[in-house]
């Protein structure tokens, strides 16, 4: 969402006493930058300081969680890369344990005249065995990344939840800033401010 720049002039509102009224003049001086009967706006130095404070430190809000969430798409990334690496080698594995599966059998229908090879096999089959257990162990690493993704992605939905409120704000203080830039000069001698500035620092219901 754009930020809208707040652009300012500095001067000094002068009080002159005329019989039973007063008369109040602002003189704008040097480069102002305004043009002859353009219409302005006038706000007093605290509250356009308060107001630039605020939209400062929400710009920064802004920029931090958008870092974050650009870090946990990056790591997101990078996780499902690494899963999808180990799922592929999982796969081949297994595949090569099918085939042996399978070639076992063969060999199994064969066993009359290949007495002499029983004892060859039957350690053929104990490395298979052993193999088997360390496909249970990667398996379970496995599962442990797939834990750490879910963590990854709950964060991630986390922080883009906090984006959101943070833009929501920035959005009410627009229109704190509208409003006050819409007062008219009775409210503004008056002191006057618009329910959009108080609700400003009422809390959340």
């Amino acid at each position: 969402m754009r930020v809208v720049k707040l652009a300012k002039y500095q001067t000094k509102v002068k009080c002159y006493q005329r019989k039973k009224s007063r008369q109040y003049l602002i003189t704008l001086t040097g480069n102002h930058g305004f043009e002859g009967d353009e219409p302005v706006t006038i706000i007093s130095k605290p509250e356009f300081e308060e107001l630039e404070n605020i939209s400062d430190s929400r710009k920064n809000q802004i920029s931090d969680l958008e870092s974050q969430l650009a870090q946990l798409e990056q790591n997101k990334s990078q996780k499902v890369k690494e899963l999808d690496n180990q799922l592929t080698i999982n796969k081949e594995k297994v595949q090569n344990l099918e085939n042996d599966v399978t070639k076992f059998k063969e060999i199994a229908t064969e066993a009359d005249t290949r007495a002499q090879n029983l004892e060859q096999e039957l350690s053929t089959s104990r490395l298979k065995i052993k193999e088997l257990e360390l496909m249970e162990e990667k398996a379970s690493k496995f599962n442990q990344l797939q834990d750490d993704h879910n963590r990854l992605r709950n964060k991630h939905d986390h922080i883009q939840e906090r984006l959101r409120a943070a833009l929501e704000e920035i959005n009410q203080q627009q229109k704190v800033i509208s409003d006050l830039s819409n007062r008219g000069f009775v409210d503004y001698i008056t002191g006057r401010l618009p329910e959009s500035y108080k609700q400003l620092g009422e809390p959340d219901k």
